[in-house]
């Protein structure tokens, strides 16, 4: 044996399964059962341990690397004479928000590896060989889109046919006067992230959007006078948190 696997969610036999040298994805879905009348291939969920080691420790070289240019900029704030008040401030907070570890929720985002379950079941495109830790979740099919980030009233609508990334956005109040509006992007059900040049067309083309999928309203992120740094710190502790809801 080379390891345990585990399969979850609408399968008929879900567990850990022990696989042996070269065994693939496709041989633990047969082994599973396959899948149910109720699951979804496009939004199963594959994560690989050595993937979410190797996130984790670029995200600490960021963090270090992020410390080092806010002990600069607290030096640098500490000789000028304006929003000083301010800077430190905001020094403090941003140490205090790198300091702290990754959240569980934060923690289940990292490792994921985007895969098209279906085709490789079919046989269309190239199997995955397992490794030890792997995971694998099926969810139910889903009948609904998220938007989540800055929009008055983050919400999950009733999937609807013709509806566009602009209607979904409209039905949660709307975006909020902090919101990035040209970066509006898509997290496809099977992780995959729109984002296409042309946004004008992408936020009004109905056919973007498929049921699973999550509307992301970024935040649109200014630098503060003294702290340089803060504009990095900020959009990876916010987009870290938005991957993390749109999973959940």
């Amino acid at each position: 044996s080379s390891g345990t696997v585990e399969i979850t969610g609408e399968v008929y036999f879900s567990g850990i399964y022990p696989f042996a040298e070269n065994q693939t994805l496709g041989d633990l879905m047969r082994r599973a059962g396959g899948i149910t009348k109720f699951g979804s291939y496009k939004a199963a969920y594959f994560q690989r341990e050595s993937l979410k080691q190797a996130e984790l420790e670029r995200l600490s070289v960021a963090k270090e690397a992020l410390k080092r240019k806010i002990l600069l900029s607290s030096q640098s704030s500490a000789l000028g004479k304006e929003n000083n008040a301010l800077d430190a401030d905001m020094i403090e907070a941003l140490s205090s928000l790198i300091a702290g570890g990754s959240t569980t929720e934060e923690d289940q985002t990292m490792g994921r590896l985007v895969i098209d379950l279906e085709s490789i079941m079919r046989g269309l495109v190239e199997d995955i060989v397992l490794e030890d830790g792997d995971t694998l979740h099926i969810p139910r099919l889903q009948q609904s889109v998220s938007v989540i980030g800055e929009v008055f009233v983050e919400n999950t609508h009733f999937y609807k046919d013709g509806l566009s990334v602009d209607d979904y956005v409209n039905l949660s109040g709307g975006i909020t006067e902090y919101a990035n509006e040209a970066n509006i992007y898509l997290i496809k059900v099977d992780g995959r992230v729109s984002a296409p040049a042309d946004n004008g067309f992408f936020r009004k083309n109905s056919e973007a959007i498929l049921p699973g999928d999550t509307i992301v309203v970024p935040l649109e992120v200014q630098p503060f006078s003294g702290v340089r740094a803060s504009t990095e710190v900020t959009q990876i502790i916010y987009q870290m948190a938005l991957a993390a809801a749109a999973v959940n």
